[in-house]
This record gives structure tokens, sequence and C-alpha cells, in this order.
């Protein structure tokens, strides 16, 4: 098969995996990321790491039939907050979730898309220090009182 587009090295790549014990979701899926970071010109992480898959899948090492799945658990106000910041970074570029709470611990999320296509989400957590009682004896101690 003669590739002359990133469509025809989609669909070789597709074959390849499909041929190598994976099914054709999980074929499409490692195609898309294979395909895309060769376009995004990642070669190292695009189709040249196909071989290593295909013989990996046909040795049974990785089971090309696995379906994925994730469970959220937790507080449905914490996951609809998060939910909502990632809507405004893919509608607007970036988006943003100050003082979120897990137990004592204080986060700012910063929520950017990026990648050459903008088709990525990038998310930085960053403690927020919270004031203690102790500041004070600390400042005295150390003469910034």
């Amino acid at each position: 098969m003669a590739v002359r587009s990133l469509g025809d090295l989609h669909d070789l790549a597709v074959g390849v995996l499909k041929a190598s014990k994976t099914s054709h979701e999980n074929a499409v899926s490692v195609a898309n990321a294979l395909v895309k970071a060769d376009a995004d010109g990642l070669a190292s992480h695009g189709v040249a790491r196909l071989p290593a898959f295909s013989a990996q899948a046909i040795a049974g090492k990785i089971d090309g039939f696995a379906e994925p799945s994730l469970t959220v658990t937790g507080d449905a106000a914490l996951t609809e907050s998060l939910s909502q910041a990632a809507r405004a970074a893919w509608r607007d570029g970036d988006g943003k979730l100050e003082g979120l709470a897990m137990g004592a611990l204080r986060l700012d999320v910063d929520i950017a898309r990026t990648g050459r296509s903008e088709d990525y989400l990038l998310w930085r957590f960053t403690p927020v220090r919270q004031p203690s009682a102790l500041d004070d004896v600390h400042r005295f101690l150390t003469g910034e009182a």
C-alpha cells in the first residue's frame, strides 16, 4: 500500500493493529495518537512505534481488546466544578478554579488549551498556602515581625 496522506497512514496503522490481536476501537484510538504525533512532527512517538505495539499485542504482552474505564468517585460538586473549568478551557482557551478544597488541602487549578492544534489540555495544580496561627510565631522568632 502506497502511503500518500495521513489518512492512508492511519488506515495502514489500523490494519496492522487489527491484524495483531487488537479490537477495531482500540486500533483506531492508537492509530489516531500515532498519526497525530507524526503530523505534529514527533516521529519518535508516531507510527515508528507500530512494530513494537504490534509485536506486544501478538505476544499477549498487552491486551488489544481491553476496554478502558474510569470511575469517578467523590464529591459531585467538586467533579462538576472541575468539569466546568475544563469546558471553559476547551471553549475559551483557558479555565481556572480557585480554592479547590480537598480535605485540608487547598488548590488553585489552571487549565490551558495547548499543542500545535490546541487539542490538549494542560492542567496545573498549585497548592494554596493557608494562613496559620504559627505564622505569627515564625515571624516573631525570625525577626520578620
